[in-house]
């Protein structure tokens, strides 16, 4: 991977050139308002929580980890918790809310409505890190006049994940790109450089649609800012970067636009600026205002196996008295290229019961849904288990989950379920298998292209609006190049490199031989039914993505079409997984399909095959026809056989 030097540094106003500084670099000649104030609403839909958070058999533990200004900026903060609670049964129930390790406050819930809204301001100044840990503890049982069992209680807490920690930032004090960086909404604007696109804003365009999930529709290039009022809902991103830009290979300044927080990327190599900019080098950027690149090591695993630490998973303990689930979320990318997952090893520690009847805890483990395997815990020592993992399991986006299992202890209504801790324990790891070179599928793809990878695209393309451009290639471009990706802009793909590659055009590159081609005629994809789904002119509408070999070496080929620009949310993402063939319109993916692994969906040419197909519609007439002619074949040989015999007897 190229590596060149990059520097990180505030703007500093009336200085023609940066200044690197050890004390934090200030805006200066910025005119202060007094108690001027912008709004920060970082939702739990932001932090990963989907669906929100729910809680239920009278026990649920949640830390949510919100990013805070670890310097001066923060002017308040407030919890809004959108709740819908309920059970079945007279019960008491209740929640308590933290604040790294400090009570907040507790709830009961029999004294609200069964849906609404709780508030709550949170003190933050203590928090460290650049984070604050908030905590949702919900618990409760039976009435003093009933004796319940809690695993039919059938009661729930929920908080919707439209829940948001709401901070009050002065614009003014946010003034450092990686205070910008770790506070900005996850919905981010680009503002590109007019005129045709260059091969520096081209790669730099492409990482930060990498780095903020272009194919959940979270990035947006060209267009005026959402920011209005005082709410901070929308990133902003300059690239200023030139070919010809001398001084820093990268530069990332902290910078305000119209008030509101601005990063300004510039240098003739503006891709590396957002190498600073992921979560992983964020944690370790707090106090650093310039830096060179030359410090940072490649993350590097063990060839056979990468541990659950590695991979950022939390290692936290859970208690339960009946089952506690462990989630870890990891990307194929995160896995070295040419290795697939083959066994995970888990290293489990569960607390046991001295009640005879209890048994041993059992952990079963999952991968994307599918059972792997279980296996008990004999005592409360740590326990070693491996499970195998089927080829073909994994997938981009994965989620291993460890459930620990328990029975239920108690003396029916005389002694209340008993929790007891688990933990799935640093040394856990997966282990890797090699696997062959061949890519068959997009995320396989993916994974090849952590390192260098040559980028290419057809100078017609890309000569007027730019900005529309990249809104159209980057949702499925972001799909399949990862963060850590090095592009290198060519203009020709050379059969003897073995560095994947992007490839941009109607037309497939030189040297390929694609299974779905555009420039042999009509084209015709039917289903097992021998029905055409597709053909002709509906095909032109479609972006296509493709998987397609030169030489030795796989990439993407990525033809538009003559549609719209899709139109993506996190809810409806354009996510190239499985398959090497993939047909997208403006709602997304409409056909993703594998002419490798066989596949419900035919690609056909029927000016090829026109000879064929006529056999294919009269083949039982041909066949009947065939063995009449073979019969008088017979027949008249045989007649000659007996024709002669006669003449040979008399």
């Amino acid at each position: 991977m190229r590596i060149g030097k990059i520097c990180l540094i505030g703007v500093l106003a009336g200085l023609s050139q940066p200044v690197l500084a050890q004390t934090p670099v200030v805006l200066q000649n910025v005119p202060a308002v007094e108690e001027e104030k912008i709004f920060r609403q970082i939702t739990l839909d932001e932090l990963g929580y989907r669906r929100g958070v729910t809680f239920t058999s009278f026990f649920g533990r949640e830390d949510l980890y919100f990013p805070v200004p670890e310097r001066e900026g923060l002017l308040s903060a407030q919890l809004i918790l959108n709740y819908s609670s309920g059970s079945t049964v007279d019960d008491e129930r209740y929640v308590r809310i933290w604040a790294d390790d400090r009570i907040v406050k507790a709830i009961n819930l029999a004294q609200l409505p069964s849906m609404g809204q709780i508030e709550i301001p949170v003190d933050v100044s203590q928090s460290a890190g650049g984070f604050v840990r908030i905590t949702l503890e919900y618990s409760g049982g039976s009435s003093e006049l009933m004796c319940l069992d809690e695993r039919v209680s059938g009661d729930f807490l929920a908080f919707r994940e439209d829940s948001m920690l709401v901070l009050g930032l002065n614009p003014n004090d946010l003034n450092t790109a990686d205070t910008i960086a770790r506070l900005q909404p996850t919905t981010t604007r680009v503002t590109i450089p007019e005129g045709p696109l260059s091969p520096t804003v081209l790669t730099a365009a492409l990482k930060a649609a990498s780095l903020y999930d272009a194919e959940s529709g979270q990035v947006a290039f060209g267009g005026a800012s959402a920011n209005t009022g005082f709410d901070w809902t929308e990133a902003q991103i300059s690239i200023t970067a030139s070919d010809t830009a001398t001084g820093f290979a990268s530069l990332l300044e902290a910078d305000k636009r119209e008030g509101w927080p601005l990063l300004t990327i510039s240098g003739a190599d503006a891709q590396q600026a957002f190498d600073l900019l992921n979560e992983k080098t964020l944690a370790g950027l707090s106090t650093v205002e310039a830096l060179s690149s030359d410090g940072f090591t490649a993350f590097e695993t063990n060839e056979t196996a990468v541990g659950f630490d590695q991979l950022g998973f939390d290692l936290g303990m859970q208690s339960s008295s009946g089952t506690s689930t462990f989630d870890f979320a990891f990307d194929i990318d995160q896995l070295p290229q040419g290795m697939r997952p083959g066994s995970v090893s888990l290293l489990v520690a569960a607390a046991q019961s001295s009640s005879e009847d209890a048994g041993e805890a059992t952990v079963v483990a999952f991968l994307n849904g599918t059972i792997l395997g279980s296996a008990g815990v004999p005592d409360s020592s740590p326990t070693w288990m491996e499970f195998d993992i089927p080829k073909g399991l994994e997938a981009r986006d994965n989620i291993m989950r460890v459930q620990v299992l328990r029975r239920h202890t108690g003396d029916a209504c005389e002694l209340a379920p008993q929790s007891f801790p688990a933990q799935v324990l640093p040394g856990s790891a997966i282990n890797l298998l090699s696997q062959s070179g061949e890519v068959l599928d997009f995320y396989t793809l993916r994974q090849n292209m952590q390192g260098n990878v040559d980028i290419m695209v057809e100078s017609t393309l890309q000569q007027t609006a730019p900005a529309a451009f990249l809104n159209r290639i980057t949702p499925a471009l972001a799909s399949v190049i990862p963060a850590s990706a090095d592009l290198i802009p060519v203009t020709s793909l050379s059969e003897t490199s073995t560095v994947p590659f992007i490839y941009v055009s109607d037309r497939p590159p030189l040297g390929s031989d694609p299974r779905l081609r555009f420039d042999a005629g009509v084209v015709e994809l039917r289903n097992g039914r021998d029905e055409v789904i597709f053909n002709g002119g509906e095909l032109d509408q479609f972006a296509m993505a493709q998987i397609v070999t030169i030489g030795t070496r796989s990439g993407l080929w990525l033809r538009l079409g003559q549609g719209e620009a899709p139109v993506l949310s996190k809810a409806r993402p354009l996510v190239l997984d499985r398959g090497d063939v993939a047909l997208m319109d403006q709602s997304g993916i409409v056909l993703a399909t594998s002419t490798a692994h066989g596949s419900l969906v035919r690609i056909e040419y029927p000016e090829r095959q026109h000879l064929w197909k006529t056999v294919e519609r009269y083949r039982p007439w041909i066949i009947v026809g065939i063995w009449l002619v073979v019969t008088l074949l017979v027949l008249r040989i045989l007649r000659s056989i007996y024709a002669s015999k006669q003449v040979g007897s008399d």
